[in-house]
């Protein structure tokens, strides 16, 4: 039905060449395509986003995994090699909210190297 509507508008306004006509319906298409996208944004579940940390060594590794526990935050750790090809242990950490997401990267010391990537239907639940 919108799109009835938006198509008769733009018969309308291809048959006019006045400029408040074509500022009227730009102005309303730009609030159609903002305003529902505004909406679904705040009602919108948080997503579930799982960092993976690569420090330096197997040291900083555990020590960042306890630090991130003792956060509340769920973390696995297992054994990789850098690019130096040295053993570390790489941390990945699970973050249920943007509240979390946001603890975690303030968690993270700047020299490590991470990538946050985001998972659909989870069903994890804090």
């Amino acid at each position: 039905m919108a799109s009835f509507f938006y198509f008769l508008l733009i018969v309308k306004l291809s048959q006019t060449n006045s400029i408040t006509h074509i500022l009227v319906v730009s102005f309303a298409v730009f609030l159609g395509t903002l305003i529902p996208q505004y909406i679904m944004g705040k009602y919108e579940k948080d997503s579930v986003w799982v960092y993976e940390i690569t420090p330096k060594n197997p040291v900083d590794g555990r020590n960042l995994a306890d630090t991130l526990r003792r956060n509340n935050i769920t973390t696995t750790t297992y054994v990789t090699y850098t690019k130096e090809k040295e053993k570390t242990l790489e941390v990945k950490a699970y973050s249920p909210s943007k509240e979390y997401s946001k603890l975690i990267e303030s968690l993270i010391p700047d020299t490590y190297v991470y990538s946050a990537t985001e998972v659909k239907n989870y069903g994890f639940y804090t």
